[in-house]
C-alpha cells in the first residue's frame, strides 16, 4: 500500500517520501540517499509529483502565475513575473 509506506530505516516511524526515480518510496526526508528524490509531496501542483517543470529539477515547485495559481517551479527556476504561491496572506 503506497498510502501509509513507512521509513525503510528501523527505528523511524515517518512516512516515506523519498526514492529513487521510478521506483519506490524508501525513506523520509531525514534518512534519504544520494540520488534519492521527492516521490510524495504534500503540496500537490499541476506538474507530476509536485516537481518544479525544469527538466532534471527535482525540487517542490513553488512558484508561478498569481493569476492561474499554477505552481510551475523552484525557486532556483522561477521567472521574474512568477510568485511564491505559498506565502502568506
Amino acid at each position: 500500500d503506497m498510502v501509509n509506506v513507512r521509513c525503510c530505516v528501523p527505528g523511524c516511524s515517518s512516512l516515506a517520501a523519498f526514492g529513487y526515480e521510478g521506483g519506490v518510496l524508501q525513506a523520509c526526508s531525514l534518512h534519504q540517499l544520494d540520488g534519492h528524490v521527492l516521490l510524495r509531496s504534500k503540496r500537490r501542483s499541476d506538474h507530476p509529483k509536485g516537481r518544479c517543470a525544469r527538466v532534471g529539477c527535482n525540487l517542490t515547485a513553488a512558484y508561478g502565475s498569481r493569476f492561474t495559481r499554477t505552481r510551475r517551479h523552484c525557486h532556483l527556476h522561477k521567472t521574474d513575473d512568477e510568485v511564491s504561491l505559498y506565502a502568506r496572506k
